[in-house]
Formats: C-alpha cells, sequence, structure tokens
C-alpha cells in the first residue's frame, strides 16, 4: 500500500481520488476486452475447470503383467484419462471463469454481454476506456443503447449518477425509447437541477 503524504493539500487529495475512480472505470474496461477476446478465441477450450487438471494415473502398474495385459492397461488408462480431461474441460468463458477466479457464472455471462455489445457503441466504448464512465454506467446503458442513439444517451449519462442511469435505462426498456428521448436539459452540468423526463405515451 502507498503511503500517505501528509504534506498534500485538500485539493491535491481531491485529484488524487478522482484519478484512482478513473483508473477503476479503465481498468474494467481492459478487463472486458481481454474477456472478450478470450472467448472470441475459444481460449478455454483444453483449459481444466478450477485448480486441479485431469486425472491420468492411477499409481504405478505391477511388474507382473504380460506384455498384452501391460498394453490393455494402457490403453484403458489413456481412455480414462480422457473421459476425465473431457469430464474437467470448461465448456465455456463463464463456465472456466467460475471455476477457476471465483466469479459467478451470471455475473460473468453478464461482463461478456456488456463485453460484446460494446463492439456497436463505439462512443460508449471510448468514454468507457477514457474512464469517463463508471461500469455501472455501461451495464446500463448497454442495455438499451443503440448505434443510432448512442450519443444522446450518452450525454444523458455524463449528468447522472450511477443510480439515475441504472433507473433511466430500466425505464427504456420497460416503456420504450420515444418517451425518453423527450428528455431534457441533457446539456446541464452535473451540479444542475434533476433531469425530467416527459410522461411517456402508451
Amino acid at each position: 500500500m502507498q503511503a500517505l503524504n501528509p504534506c498534500q493539500s485538500p485539493d491535491s487529495l481531491a485529484s488524487s481520488v478522482l484519478d484512482e475512480h478513473r483508473a477503476v472505470a479503465q481498468q474494467r474496461y481492459r478487463f472486458l476486452v481481454q474477456l472478450r477476446e478470450f472467448d472470441l478465441h475459444r481460449a478455454y477450450k483444453g483449459r481444466g475447470r478450477g485448480p486441479h487438471g485431469p486425472r491420468g494415473s492411477h499409481g504405478p502398474r505391477g511388474s507382473h503383467q504380460s506384455r498384452g495385459s501391460h498394453q490393455s492397461h494402457q490403453a484403458h488408462q489413456a481412455h480414462e484419462a480422457h473421459q476425465a480431461h473431457e469430464a474437467h474441460e470448461a465448456r465455456d468463458t463463464p463456465g472456466w471463469l467460475q471455476s477457476t477466479c471465483g466469479v459467478p457464472r451470471d455475473q460473468a455471462q453478464e461482463d461478456l454481454r456488456v463485453a460484446y455489445t460494446l463492439l456497436n457503441l463505439p462512443r460508449i466504448e471510448a468514454a468507457f476506456e477514457a474512464g469517463d464512465l463508471s461500469y455501472a454506467k455501461v451495464k446500463a446503458l448497454a442495455s438499451v443503447a443503440t448505434l443510432a442513439d448512442e450519443t444522446s444517451l450518452l450525454a444523458v449519462a455524463r449528468v447522472m449518477s450511477d443510480a439515475q442511469v441504472e433507473e433511466y435505462c430500466a425505464r427504456a426498456g420497460r416503456e420504450g425509447r420515444e418517451g425518453l428521448a423527450k428528455c431534457r436539459n441533457t446539456d446541464r452540468s452535473a451540479s444542475a437541477a434533476p433531469i425530467y423526463c416527459a410522461p411517456v405515451q402508451v
């Protein structure tokens, strides 16, 4: 852990906190990119589930076996090893991540969903890469944004808190984008009055 600097000014501390907050988002972005590449290349294939590899050996063989019996035993062991390998091999990226890193499967699936969705949302991805958006905001935006409306949604997300963006996108998912597209004051700063949306016509 980095030692604290007792001479650091409040302004410097505030700047450091903001830098670290941005770095958290940037690190999360890099993780998603690597996870996406891992999945695209199906790098989970041939990798065991968990820290223990497949079993293939049953200890030393007795010297009393005949040559034919020895060969038959070797073939049987090879077959068992193959079956054990298949049983312990990860079938997909979420399964490998769960067994190797302890990440819940549903969380790994959600991370992959967001990672792939970002391929079609270049502006949101760029903002995430720069550390301008938290993962909570990106995850919410990825559930409703399209290439056609990501610019407007990104503008809204920049002036909202994480919780507000999550609620906003959840409403978009329930009621459609037409009503939410009427949101006003999207160009206000974060310190401005809350953003209100026009009622959705059903």
